[in-house]
Parts: C-alpha cells; structure tokens; sequence
C-alpha cells in the first residue's frame, strides 16, 4: 500500500471515531507535522475551525495532498449530480438573487438551483459566492455532470480546498515584532480581506412609520435598496405615532430627522444589501397606500410575483406526473404559505400584527491592528502595526515582504515546520527562476525534476506518469504554467522532508540570500545587518478581531453555557450600535 492509500485509510479510520469528519480531515492538512509539537498540533486543528474565508484565497506553495479529498465532503460549493436541462428561471431580485427549475430526464425529476449573494455561517462571518458558473446559464441550457454551479473562495476551479493565501515572510527582531505580534503591509491587509455577512429584523408595527432617512423632498425611501450601501451606520429608523405629536411627528422635513424615541437599527457604514425578505401578517391591500410605506410594498409585490411564479411552475410538475426533489418540494411549501391569507408569521413565537423585514447584508473587511492570523503550526499572531508597502522595505531582487515576524519565536516555540516550508518555497522559487532562464524544454524539466526527486519523489513520478500521456503542445502548456506561476510541492502530513533532505537541495542548488533594505523609525533608509531570506509561507485569517478584544467587559448575567456575558435584547436587534449594559473596566 502506498503512502497516500495508507493516510487516506487513516484518514477514514479516525472519521469512524468522530461525530463528523471535521477533526479528521484536519488531519489531512497538517503540513510538515513532524517539526511541530502534539500541542501546536492540536492548535491547527481549532485554527482550521476559526479561520476565516479570504476573498483571494490561494492554495499553498507546500500542499499536503489532502486538499481536495477536504473539498469533497464541503457544503461550500454546488455540483450537479446528473444532467439537467434549465426549463425555467424566475427572479427574486433581477442581478442577486433567483431560482432555476431543471429537469433530470434520466430520472425524469424536477429540481431546483438557487442562486444567492451571500452565506451566513455564524455570527458575522460568512462569504460571497462565486456565482460566475451559474449566471452563464439560460433557459433551455443544458448542464453537463458533475458541474459545479456555484461555489465559496475557499475552492477553485478543481475543488481544492483553500483556507489562506501564500504570504512572503521575513523573520527579523525588532520592538514591533516582540512575541507574537506581527508586522503587515498594506498590500497583504487588503489581500487578505473578508467578508462579513450579517442579518438585521426590522418589525413595523400597524402605527409605526419608517423614516425617510434615504431619501428626499422628492422621493420617499426608508432602507437602502438592494445592491446598496449602509449609510451613518443606520439601516433603517421607525418612528412610533402618537396623536399628541403626530402634526410636529409627521411633517415631511422632520420624517427626514431621527429623534431620540424612535427605533433605530444600525450597523456600521457601507454594509451592502444582498437580500430582503418581507413576512406580512397583512395582505398588500391593507397596508395603508401612504409613501412611507411604498419602498417596502414595491418589495412586496416583487415577492408576491416570485412566489406565484413558484406556486404556479410547481402546479404543472405536478400535472406532468414527473418527479420532483424534497429540495423543490420544500420551496413550493415557502411559497404556498406566503401567499396563504390565513398563514401567520410569529416572531420568537409571537405572532405580530403588521410586518416584519429582514435584511441581509454583507461587507468586505481588510485586515486591521488587532486582528489574528496564524501558520500552519499553531503559530499565531497579531497584527502590531500595518504599514505602506515602501515602510515593509525590499530585498536586492526588489521583492517586498508581505509579513515581518519575530526570528526568536520559533525557536521558544520549537516550531521548526514553518522555516522548512519557508525554505521549500524559497529552493523551489530559485528553481523556477532559474528554469525561466533555459532555452531548452528538456533542460527545463531535467532541473525541475532534479528538485522534486530530492523534495518529493512520489510527487515527481507522478508527475512523469502524468505528463507521459500528454501532447508535446500540453507538455509545453503545462511547463509555461510553470513559469508563470509557481513549483508546488506536496508533503503529506506524515511524510515529509527532514533535516538530511534540506542539506541535499541546499548543497544542489545553492539558493543566495540578500540584504533587505528598510526604513527605521526616523525615517532614515539602512540595509539589514545580514543577508535575510524573504518566501512564501501559507497563512490563514482568525475570527478574533480587534473589536472583540477591548479590555471592558460587562457587570451583567454570563452566559452558564459560554460564561460570557449576555448582549442585550436592544444589541442583539441592531437597534444600538454597542452593548448598553453596565461596564467595568479592569487596568
């Protein structure tokens, strides 16, 4: 048995163990395990469940080999089971979000492909689909197997899972770097930016108004629309009648005004609506024909219009005898209740009287001070400072680092894995460059295969295997991919290279370091005392931000399950922008 067939064993053997397959696949990308201790280990195991999804995110210079099997057991991408053919589309909002009715003419079934803009995973976080694949597709299309229709960043075009990007790394000793925190360029702040993706409930009781807080003199709007920007950190204001102030209350210039007893939702600025879903306990006609209330019935008609077309599309499936899927099934019944006159929506088992709105809205956040990245071996840090590419400094070749980190935390750490997949990646750059420089084909792939017999010999015949089936025009692709881009290099978890190998392609290769050139605090340009190495490691973004770290806490009840303290029912509604219960401050 081979050593990849032997992992994959292990790999499923531990999955037996466990409720589900998240800790043992984690297993599989455990990079260089060998040179991390059991407790860092188990560090990368809790990183890989916290790590957030980069907008850019790349797979790693040094893989494990496990990536793709990690992707084949996500929810975070759709792939067609069978051949459908699109028999109809009908649209939510035209440009975000809609449904396509498809039929299976092997299985003779109806199903369903639900486009949207957004995924909510817990609490803020979420990411923004890829939705390229599924936008290409008309009426009367037909999709081939196994195509993935839509999918999260985390995945490329091959289903490789990918949770990081791949950062130049620096290791130096200076004051900002001491312990764990670390320095970062702009350039890979915003590389590694996220997306926040949150939802808001906004009820409109029968004598509330909505303020015309988006609007003018002219036009009468009370929320952003869809595909807008949350503006003053405030998404949308309702204004409660009252007899006694309603002729002050309810002037036109005042509406356009928010006074302290109204109901504020908030959220900080330039949040974009993705989605709105309206539930109404009321039917359209009811709803008085004010301005005030047009935007949100305009949004009402267009979700009475996409939920008859559902209604109406699901009523001929069922007169054509076909079959259809739990999916479509599920979506009819959403349907046939929004447009029951006698259904009733309750919140939090309360039914309510008018209508009640919920917003979904998300925002691309770039890393800032505080925030938390890590390695792949428990090797974590905060962001100390972020600074201009041209602070960062550059190496003689003119390479600027995305990251500096404290040369002496690895070695209190005995974290050694994070240099050698440094090192790798800087044998395996000095390879491509030189490789980019030969002339001729069979040279090219005599030094490229010279590197991966020493750094990784599975990978390198499975490499001469692979490409002894292809075309001399896909040889050549395959070799401009090469040079274009960058060597991958698979080491499995458990097999990896050692101290012996890294002499061996040191003593083979000979890669040179330089002097990086920096600017100090007072400005002034200098040179590094000695020559640096300046390569690739893969790093990942932690859900811990600044914002969470701020050292107040609240006086109020704890949580008996989580002992942290209990939001407000106010914070939790996003009718404040921060927790209102008492503080204590610990110095």
């Amino acid at each position: 048995m081979s050593n990849k067939a032997y992992f994959e064993q292990e790999i499923r053997d531990r999955a037996n163990e466990l409720d589900s397959l998240d800790d043992a696949l984690s297993i599989g990308l455990l990079s260089l395990s060998s040179y991390s201790s059991s407790a860092r280990a188990t560090m990368l195991s809790s990183h890989l469940m916290q790590c957030l999804v980069p907008i850019h995110a790349e797979i790693p210079g040094v893989l494990t080999g496990y990536e793709h099997m990690f992707g084949q057991y996500s929810t975070g991408y759709k792939k067609t089971d069978s051949k459908l053919k699109i028999v109809k589309k009908i649209e939510k909002y035209p440009g975000f979000s809609y449904t396509l009715i498809t039929y299976d003419p092997k299985k003779d079934e109806y199903g369903i492909l639900q486009r949207q803009e957004v995924r909510n995973l817990s609490e803020m976080y979420g990411y923004k689909w890829n939705n390229e694949v599924i936008d290409s597709y008309s009426v009367g299309d037909t999709v081939p197997k196994d195509t993935v229709m839509y999918r999260s960043p985390s995945f490329d075009e091959y289903q490789n899972y990918r949770y990081g990007v791949n950062a130049k790394v620096v290791y130096v000793i200076s004051q900002e770097t001491i312990e764990d925190a670390v320095v970062v360029s702009e350039s890979f702040a915003k590389k590694m930016a996220t997306t926040y993706v949150d939802t808001c409930d906004v009820p409109i009781n029968d004598n509330d108004i909505p303020l015309n807080i988006y609007g003018n003199s002219e036009n009468y709007k009370s929320f952003p629309d869809i595909g807008e920007k949350t503006k003053r950190a405030v998404i949308c204001a309702i204004r409660r009648k009252n007899k006694a102030m309603d002729q002050f209350n309810l002037k036109n210039s005042n509406l356009r005004k928010i006074f302290p007893s109204d109901e504020v939702y908030q959220m900080s600025d330039n949040f974009v609506i993705a989605d709105i879903d309206i539930w109404a306990n009321k039917s359209i006609d009811e709803i008085p024909d004010l301005p005030a209330y047009a935007q949100v019935k305009r949004y009402m008609r267009q979700l009475i219009d996409y939920y008859t077309e559902i209604y109406e599309e699901f009523q001929k499936i069922i007169n054509s005898d076909s079959k259809y899927t739990e999916e479509l099934s599920r979506l009819y019944a959403k349907a046939k209740d929004y447009l029951d006159p006698t259904c009733k929506y309750a919140d939090e088992d309360k039914i309510f009287s008018n209508i009640q709105m919920e917003f979904t809205m998300y925002k691309i956040e770039k890393l800032r001070r505080g925030c938390k990245i890590a390695g792949r071996y428990g090797n974590k840090s905060v962001l100390s400072n972020v600074i201009s590419d041209e602070e960062m400094g550059c190496t003689e070749d003119g390479i600027v680092p995305d990251i500096r980190i404290d040369a002496l935390g690895v070695l209190g750490r005995l974290n050694s894995g994070q240099l050698y997949e440094m090192e790798l990646n800087w044998i395996a750059e000095t390879v491509r460059d030189r490789i980019s420089r030969m002339d001729s084909l069979s040279e090219k792939f005599k030094y490229l295969y010279s590197f991966l017999d020493i750094a990784a010999p599975e990978q390198a015949a499975s490499m001469r295997e692979f490409l002894a089936y292809k075309s001399n025009d896909e040889v050549i692709d395959f070799m401009k991919k090469i040079e274009d881009g960058r060597i991958y290099i698979i080491q499995s978890p458990m097999y990896c290279v050692n101290g012996d190998t890294m002499v061996k392609l040191y003593d083979k290769f000979n890669p040179e370091r330089t002097y990086m050139t920096y600017t100090n605090e007072d400005g002034e340009r200098h040179n590094t005392i000695k020559k640096v190495i300046v390569a690739d490691e893969y790093i990942m973004r932690l859900k811990q931000e600044p914002v969470t770290k701020f050292s107040v806490r609240s006086k109020s009840m704890n949580n008996p399950r989580t002992s942290m303290p209990i939001k407000s029912t106010k914070a939790a509604r996003h009718k404040i922008p921060y927790p209102d219960q008492c503080k204590q401050l610990h110095l």
